[in-house]
């Protein structure tokens, strides 16, 4: 029996010693000090002011007791429950649960009243039970990547919670108590069933960063206005039709994502936003801006691509800080004659539009080196082109214009040209182009010019040809 006994301890013993190696070769979470143990006495590590613990990967062999523990990782340990021996570390601030099978948490997580952070992604967690409301200390919770539909009233208690990802769950609304979370800083709730915002949200007062794409939200609540401190805003691929005027209390907002929504108007007050800097609209309904969207006046970056925009505001011109205006695949036939004054343009995209001739505003912009108007129906190309000096991409395929004038062997910098079915005459115009390293030829049946030909007039270009399908 004694020899029994030796065998086991030593086995025990052995074990001990691997948990502690593993634990002070962590280089995962936050750099927390681990002080080597004095004596292994029956499973506890102890000497120690702040131990701790990987045990991810599975390598989860014998659950540990020590109470001192501060930081523990059990991710990707295919568990299937959480044991309920979690209640005995008492001291844990740190805890990485990620990773595994977990469909519900033992009541004893609430006796976890010291935890800062905590993972609980990718899992397949339920429901959370009212005991989770005892983390009165956690500050960064995430949830994302589980099988929650709700949240239970005792969320509220998380008083002291900064930071919340709860992404790619079923989840269809925020409870009221939401409002109680005076100190969150980030929420993230993409990928859920969400067809509105609780009104709650206006209490999250100190909130800089809302995410909420893919979920099917329609409309927003006037309350979001209170969200003062916001600086992100992301509701990309919702079902959102109108934004509410209290869009522009939000002063301090930086970027708004309304990518791929439903609306078919901006409020005026959208032009409150002075601190903008990225706002992207594109797959939306829109036919129209209002005049107050000039006042965004500290905007970096705009996309308007893919709406149903007739017109643009005159006022668009003083959107200085804008390198290059994107307006693809509208129902623009014209620009205003302002729009000549937008000298600051380095680039204007207005593919897909419904264009028949090339709006003169354009030859007034001097520093434009970008300009792309394919797939309309120009017809001419004028010899005002020769006006643009910088220009270094001109696209204009996909459009019957016949001829190319003489004026365009003035454009010396151009480096990337795109046209469509080249005539001996139109390539003679373009051989003074020096600058020349890109050629896009589109045609139909077959070149006006061979190919073999066009590639020997233009030796140091990339020359491609694009045969259109009938």
């Amino acid at each position: 029996m004694n020899h029994l006994r030796q065998v086991r301890d030593l086995v025990n013993g052995l074990a001990l010693i691997g948990l502690l190696l593993v634990s002070i070769g962590c280089e995962k979470g936050p750099d927390r000090p681990v002080k080597i143990p004095k004596t292994i006495n029956n499973g506890r590590i102890s000497g120690t002011s702040e131990v701790k613990i990987d045990l991810s990967d599975d390598s989860l062999h014998l659950f540990p007791t020590d109470t001192k523990v501060t930081w523990l990782n059990i991710s990707d340990n295919s568990l299937s429950e959480l044991s309920p021996e979690i209640g005995n570390l008492k001291n844990l601030t740190w805890l990485n649960v990620s990773d595994n099978s977990i469909r519900y948490l033992p009541d004893e997580i609430g006796n976890l009243s010291q935890l800062k952070e905590l993972d609980l992604s990718e899992n397949k967690l339920m429901r959370l039970d009212p005991e989770f409301g005892q983390l009165s200390s956690l500050e960064r919770l995430n949830l994302s990547s589980n099988w929650l539909k709700t949240l239970p009233p005792e969320f509220g208690m998380l008083e002291n919670l900064r930071d919340l990802n709860l992404d790619s769950n079923s989840i269809a609304s925020l409870p009221p108590v939401f409002e109680k979370l005076h100190q969150l800083n980030s929420l993230s709730m993409n990928g859920n069933e969400m067809v509105t915002v609780t009104d709650s949200i206006g209490g999250l007062k100190k909130l800089r960063y809302l995410y909420a794409l893919k979920n099917r939200i329609k409309e927003l609540p006037p309350q979001i206005g209170n969200l003062e401190n916001l600086e992100t805003l992301d509701l990309r691929e919702n079902q959102i039709e109108f934004l509410p005027s209290e869009i522009g209390n939000l002063r301090n907002l930086k970027r708004l994502d309304l990518f791929k929504n439903h609306l078919t108007s901006l409020p005026p007050e959208i032009g409150k936003l002075k601190n903008l800097k990225d706002l992207d609209l594109m797959h939306n309904d829109l036919t129209s801006l209002p005049k107050e969207f000039g006042d965004l006046t500290g905007l970096e970056k705009l996309s308007l691509q893919n709406n149903n925009l007739t017109s643009i505001p005159a006022s668009i011109i003083r959107l200085k800080k804008i390198p290059e205006l994107y307006l693809q695949s509208n129902q623009l036939s014209s620009l205003p004659p302002e729009f000549g004054n937008h000298l600051s343009l380095g680039g204007l995209f207005l593919d897909q539009n419904q264009f028949t001739s090339i709006p003169p505003e354009i030859w007034k912009l001097q520093n434009l080196e970008r300009l792309s108007l394919a797939d309309n129906q120009i017809t001419e190309l004028p010899a005002e082109i020769g006006r643009l000096k910088k220009l270094r991409s001109l696209d204009l395929i996909g459009n019957p214009i016949k001829q190319l004038p003489p004026e365009i062997s003035q454009l010396t910098s151009l480096s990337s040209f795109s046209f469509d079915d080249p005539t001996l005459s139109d390539l003679n115009h373009l051989k003074p182009l020096k600058n020349l390293e890109y050629l896009s030829f589109g045609f139909h049946g077959t070149l006006k010019v061979d190919s073999d030909e066009i590639k020997k007039m233009f030796p140091n270009c990339k020359v491609r040809f694009n045969k259109y399908e009938k």
